[in-house]
């Protein structure tokens, strides 16, 4: 009822707002000591940012479409180090002069220790942090990998961060 059918401005608006207010209620619950529904609305509150950004997409250049996705970045991480079973931090890997961004995630408290890893790269409209569900981070986790997520270029934020656009030889990337 906060969005009317075919604007894009006011799609993007509510789905903002929304974020706004779960991560809002994020620091309240972890302000009041509840770690699960602080991790869970700052989560939420990423993914609301990730929701507000795709009906902007027709202009790449939109500043309201850099702002969302800047505003879900920590969002995502602050409900990550939330967790209780695994650890996460942001990682860069060099290419072609710039970065292709995303997230490794490892057992919590286990930085050092070596695991099979599964590695998986973000579709055309993902970012890293809607992998976070899609990837199953949780359950890879529970079975005993480590797990790297990477917007490769064409995708989230190595698109929208460093302009690197989709490529026939997506091969050569990977």
């Amino acid at each position: 009822h906060r969005m009317d059918p075919g604007d894009s401005d006011s799609i993007h608006d509510a789905w903002r707002a929304a974020a706004k207010r779960y991560l809002a209620l994020g620091e309240e619950k972890l302000a009041a000591g509840h770690r699960v529904s602080a991790r869970r609305a700052f989560l939420r509150a990423a993914e609301y940012n990730r929701a507000s950004h795709f009906h902007l997409r027709e202009d790449l250049w939109d500043p309201r479409l850099l702002a969302a996705v800047e505003d879900m970045w920590p969002a995502a991480d602050a409900g990550y180090a939330l967790s209780s079973t695994y650890a996460a931090r942001r990682i860069a890997i060099p290419f072609e002069g710039k970065e292709l961004l995303g997230i490794e995630f490892v057992r919590a408290g286990e930085w050092e220790r070596r695991r099979p890893t599964i590695f998986a790269v973000t579709g055309y409209d993902s970012f890293v942090e809607e992998y976070h569900q899609l990837a199953a981070v949780e359950d890879a986790i529970a079975r005993g990998y480590n797990l790297v997520i990477v917007d490769g270029p064409g995708q989230g934020h190595t698109l929208l961060r460093h302009r690197l656009f989709m490529r026939p030889d997506y091969e050569n990337v990977v």
